[in-house]
């Protein structure tokens, strides 16, 4: 295979790919959404949630190293730089997150936890629950920081074999190498959790291995310039239906999901079910999601969506775990068995209007903390030397 120098040179943000983000944070959202209707006795709801996360986590992985650039960076710059812009929304969100339970368990009243146990003791679980999320990684607070913990891990990874996969040919030795890995972590899983228990899952350690295998199929995409390739709106709604068809006739045929409570593919926790499965449904989904945004790639609105991912994914943590329970259960009380056809509808409503409603959350973020999405300007790390020639440019993002 030819060296990296012979990718295509990508100098500015690419259409597709902010379509793609804004596709893929919409269907994170409605999966949050129609989670809350499965203990409500949906039966459809398990369904929908089971197809969109059997690939919606893959995919954003796979995305993030497509425009993965080779910044020359030392290593003490790149870690400078992932720390502001990985680590630093995950603990303010968090604190965020955290205040947003207090306001609720105060207002719980009797039942609240102030009343059960004090506000001593409500201080002494925040203490506790922050000193997880700052020193093990844990997202305690706001569940979906978990995808930024893990990338900020499988960057790192990648950082340490990056001077050694900058020819194609050995970046397909890597993604072997740890796609073996995924598979060893995942058939001793048992035996790893016996020996550390939860601590198997500190900083992400087990889900960032999975997570680099998509980072790095993501780059070696980039590289062999498979989707810069023209192609027409016919083909590109042919290649959108195919992979659409794949995904839906094989996402259920993972049975091992059944063992499990919730049977759906949970990254955070490094659970795939059965991992051929769980792989061709993850790349089936992938190649949908990516090919329909090639044909919606004038669409302003999915830009202007996708260009804010970090925020709405971490807000729509808030939604998930203070806010969509309760819409949820005012809903299934109105309409206690809705069709396929109008819980989709339902949910597809509540996810325009959680949108909508976190739009200017993130406005005030970007006008009054921008440290906290990891933008401030003087905090930009910049690179002491030229990155190496032939290196990979993406633009700035």
């Amino acid at each position: 295979m030819n060296s990296i120098a012979a990718a295509p040179k990508l100098d500015s943000r690419i259409p597709w790919v902010d379509v793609a983000k804004g596709i893929g944070i919409a269907l994170v959202f409605y999966g949050h959404f129609v989670q809350r209707f499965i203990g409500l006795g949906v039966p459809a709801a398990a369904e929908q949630m089971r197809w969109i996360y059997s690939f919606h986590m893959p995919f954003f992985f796979l995305l993030v190293g497509y425009v993965y650039k080779d910044r020359g960076l030392s290593f003490e710059q790149f870690l400078k730089r992932q720390f502001l812009t990985r680590l630093v929304p995950v603990w303010v969100f968090s604190i965020l997150t955290m205040f947003v339970w207090i306001g609720s368990e105060y207002a719980a009243g009797s039942s609240g936890w102030v009343e059960r146990f004090g506000w001593q003791g409500l201080m002494r679980h925040c203490a506790s629950e922050t000193f997880a999320v700052v020193v093990q990684g844990r997202p305690s607070w706001n569940l979906l920081t978990w995808f930024l913990i893990c990338l900020f891990v499988a960057e790192i990874w990648h950082f340490a074999l990056h001077r050694w996969v900058r020819r194609n040919r050995y970046l397909v030795v890597s993604i072997v190498c740890v796609g073996a890995g995924v598979v060893l972590m995942d058939l001793y899983a048992d035996s790893i959790h016996e020996r550390v228990g939860a601590r198997r899952h500190w900083w992400l350690a087990t889900s960032s291995v999975a997570a680099l295998w998509f980072y790095q199929v993501g780059i070696l995409l980039r590289r062999l310039g498979w989707l810069n390739r023209s192609k027409s709106k016919l083909q590109l709604c042919v290649l959108t239906a195919a992979f659409l068809v794949v995904s839906l006739l094989t996402f259920n045929l993972n049975r091992s999901l059944g063992e499990q409570p919730l049977p759906v593919v949970l990254m955070v926790v490094a659970y795939y079910g059965n991992i051929g499965w769980f792989l061709v449904g993850s790349l089936a989904g992938t190649g949908f999601v990516i090919h329909l945004s090639r044909i919606l790639s004038a669409s302003r609105v999915l830009r202007y969506v996708g260009g804010i991912t970090l925020v709405l994914m971490c807000l729509d943590g808030i939604l998930h775990e203070f806010v969509n329970p309760a819409v949820a259960e005012f809903i299934a009380r109105a309409v206690p068995t809705p069709h396929v056809l109008l819980l989709t509808g339902i949910c597809a409503i509540g996810t325009v209007l959680s949108l909508l409603v976190c739009l200017p959350v993130n406005w005030l973020l970007e006008r009054y903390v921008p440290f906290a999405l990891g933008r401030s300007g003087r905090w930009r790390v910049r690179s002491s030397r030229p990155a190496p020639a032939g290196t990979e440019s993406t633009g700035s993002r």
